[in-house]
């Protein structure tokens, strides 16, 4: 495999889909879901870490120097009947980002119960022995995910849900050589070396993939202690910003839509279950303490 390679599905997209509207019917009321630069993971484990290992994760690095305020100035949690749910702000002050104008609303979600999704985990673990990390990934309209690497796996597997069908799946860039494009839709499933630099870039519909990391055991103890994925350097010389290394390989910047204000308060549609049935509903936003 040089880059990518497309694979057989071992689920359908149907199935998978309705997991995650089941899944997320308890959640979506608490989500933000009509603002640009929204990244959020349903993950499978369920096993609850410290919020400050989780906001170091997402941001892709530590910084004592902030512990003080992080908590207050940049998270929220929320403590559901299902599990719980995480948000995070990351913006060039506290992610390093090189850019102003690259900035992300991340939500995490940790379910308390692996029942409804125990079939997936072990057909996919009896299929992959050495898969570390499964979860739902979802960003909506218009977010698009900068350059970067994530060093500490193999390979990583998708499964795409839904996209716009036109937008590529993910850009890869090696030094030297021309951009690759994924040009996945929906039911397409691919494996992707994702320690080359690559970016997602911003669609016009929703874009969920079933996600997970094939790792061997140098790799799993990698990434259980050593650096994060998204660094604020080029990681294979631990000296360049992306962002010269992005004007080197004459990349142009990838255009983030505007901030869209929150408004609390505000009508949104979404799609739940209901007495076995899909249907289409429309919630309030609310406010919530922390």
């Amino acid at each position: 495999m040089n880059i990518y390679k497309f694979i057989d599905p071992l689920f359908s997209t149907n199935e998978l889909y309705d997991l995650y509207l089941k899944l997320m019917t308890p959640i979506f009321p608490y989500m933000e879901l009509d603002r640009r630069q929204t990244y959020f993971q349903l993950r499978f484990d369920t096993k609850l870490k410290p919020l400050r290992q989780y906001y170091n994760t997402v941001r892709g690095y530590d910084d004592p120097s902030d512990l003080d305020y992080y908590e207050k100035k940049y998270t929220k949690t929320y403590t559901l009947p299902t599990g719980t749910l995480f948000y995070f702000f990351i913006g060039d002050e506290n992610g390093r980002t090189g850019d102003p104008k690259d900035y992300y609303h991340i939500y995490k979600f940790i379910p308390k119960d692996n029942r409804p999704y125990r079939n997936i985990e072990e057909k996919l673990f009896s299929t992959y022995p050495e898969m570390y990390n499964i979860e739902f990934s979802m960003m909506t309209p218009n977010t698009m995910l900068s350059w970067h690497t994530d060093e500490h796996f193999q390979y990583r597997y998708h499964h795409v849900l839904t996209n716009d069908a036109k937008t590529p799946s993910m850009i890869f860039k090696k030094p030297n050589e021309d951009q690759v494009e994924i040009p996945a839709k929906a039911g397409d499933v691919y494996m992707v070396d994702v320690k080359i630099p690559h970016c997602v870039p911003a669609g016009t519909k929703t874009r969920l993939h079933l996600m997970a990391w094939i790792t061997g055991d140098y790799f799993k103890e990698k990434a259980i202690t050593g650096r994060s994925r998204h660094g604020y350097f080029f990681v294979e010389n631990g000296k360049e910003k992306w962002a010269d290394w992005k004007e080197n390989q004459q990349i142009s910047s990838t255009k983030i839509g505007d901030k869209v204000a929150n408004k609390e308060g505000k009508w949104v549609t979404v799609k739940n279950w209901r007495n076995k049935k899909l249907i289409t509903e429309k919630v309030l936003l609310r406010k919530f303490n922390k």
